[in-house]
């Protein structure tokens, strides 16, 4: 589904090379950051810029990647908010990392105000800078099927989206996909302290343990 009208909020480390993919699957990508020089490198690549939320509205997939729904809620309120501008049906997909509830009670206010004319999904990625520039994000996604079904095509020129469940599931299995980063990285922690300890080279043991049921995605990238 390309040539849909995309709104992204928030064009940082993250969200500018999901912007540019988004670019190159040809969506008119309209932005919005609290600088114009935020914006900058996704205008140069044919982006719009636009500094009012109100007027994000009348896109069809509006991308939250700001850090959390605390820096989303001045976006929303106000006469110049992004719920005053919906007229028409729209797919609010959050990609920021927050708790399943937190997703849940944003999307009941969201369509209280706006008469369900705007959607919420819950869709954080995976996969660090180097997924988000090489369009290979792991993105979980969770919502209603109808509103996941307007979401995924465009989600598609980031990486691989996948419906996990109802609204906040996909925020779950993020949760789920950190705790096993975290626990990872601390084993390969412990791991290089006790080679080091034993006089073993640690390219070495890396490099052994990659081509063994010790490798991983987190051993890859360190």
């Amino acid at each position: 589904m390309a040539d849909t009208r995309v709104a992204l909020l928030g064009p940082g480390k993250m969200g500018a090379p999901m912007g540019l993919n988004l670019l190159k699957a040809g969506h008119r990508l309209t932005v919005w950051a609290r600088r114009p020089e935020s914006a900058a490198r996704l205008v140069n690549a044919g982006a719009s810029y636009q500094p009012v939320p109100r007027e994000l509205a009348s896109n069809d997939v509006i991308i939250d990647m700001l850090q959390d729904l605390a820096q989303l809620e001045p976006l929303l309120s106000g006469p110049d908010g992004l719920l005053t501008g919906v007229s028409e049906p729209a797919v609010l997909v959050v990609s920021s990392t927050v708790s399943p509830q937190d997703v849940r009670t944003l999307a009941a206010r969201v369509g209280r105000e706006t008469n369900n004319l705007l959607r919420v999904v819950d869709a954080p990625v995976s996969g660090g800078e180097a997924g988000a520039q090489n369009g290979t994000l792991s993105i979980m996604v969770g919502g209603d099927e109808d509103d996941v079904a307007k979401a995924i095509p465009v989600l598609q020129a980031c990486g691989t989206p996948v419906h996990c469940g109802p609204l906040g599931a996909g925020e779950v299995v993020k949760a789920c996909n950190q705790m096993v980063v975290g626990i990872t990285m601390a084993a390969l922690a412990e791991a290089a302290l006790i080679a080091e300890g034993a006089g073993v080279d640690l390219g070495l043991m890396f490099k052994m343990l990659s081509k063994g049921w010790g490798g991983s995605a987190v051993l890859d990238a360190k």
